[in-house]
This record gives structure tokens, C-alpha cells and sequence, in this order.
């Protein structure tokens, strides 16, 4: 169990490091230009560990499987999912906006009182 709870952080360092530009002295980088090079690589990393916490809460025994939240995170992952089919940049915005929204909307949801 101790190992199976590593993976969630570490997945979200490693996409952390991915999308996270390497800046350099006198250089200036193009914020936009760099995700939508990136997200091929950023997106699945997302995936994987938005599926990963799908089950993490059945697996330690802490909620079911089915349970209000599942939705907004089957949602989150179709929605990041989408973003792997188009490189535009304003459907990128789109999906990270919605993303950020179900997230925002899952936490208040899921850790309100009662």
C-alpha cells in the first residue's frame, strides 16, 4: 500500500517537471508554443494519473468505487484526453478551463461537510 501511495505524487512531479519550461539567461519562451509542443507528452502523464486516483480511494478502502465524484474524474480524464486530438491553441485554453472547473467543483464537492 505504501508503494501504491508514492505513485499519485509522483506522477504529478513528473508532469509537473514536463510542463514546466527550463529557462535560460537572456531567453525568452513562448508559454504557448512550448505546451502545445509539450502536451503530447504532458497529457498522457495527466491521464494516467487522473485514472490512477480513480481507484486510489477503493483501493485503501476509503470510499467506494462508484461513488458522486467518479464523474468529475471520468470527465476530467475524457476531457484531458481530447486535448491529445487538436493543436489548437484556443480549444487548448477550452479544455484547461474546464479541467481546472471540474477540479475546483470535485474538491469543494467532495471535501464539504456532510
Amino acid at each position: 500500500m505504501f508503494f501504491y501511495s508514492l505513485i499519485g505524487p509522483s506522477l504529478m512531479f513528473f508532469a509537473s517537471t514536463m510542463i514546466t519550461p527550463r529557462i535560460q539567461s537572456g531567453r525568452t519562451i513562448d508559454l504557448n508554443a512550448y505546451f502545445l509542443d509539450t502536451r503530447r507528452y504532458f497529457l498522457p502523464v495527466f491521464v494516467v494519473m487522473s485514472f490512477f486516483f480513480v481507484f486510489d480511494g477503493p483501493f485503501f478502502g476509503t470510499e467506494k468505487l462508484l461513488n458522486t465524484a467518479r464523474a468529475a474524474q471520468i470527465f476530467v480524464i475524457a476531457i484531458a484526453a481530447c486535448g491529445l486530438l487538436t493543436i489548437s491553441s484556443r480549444v487548448q485554453k477550452a479544455i484547461s478551463l474546464a479541467v481546472l472547473t471540474s477540479l475546483v467543483a470535485l474538491i469543494v464537492v467532495r471535501f464539504l461537510p456532510g
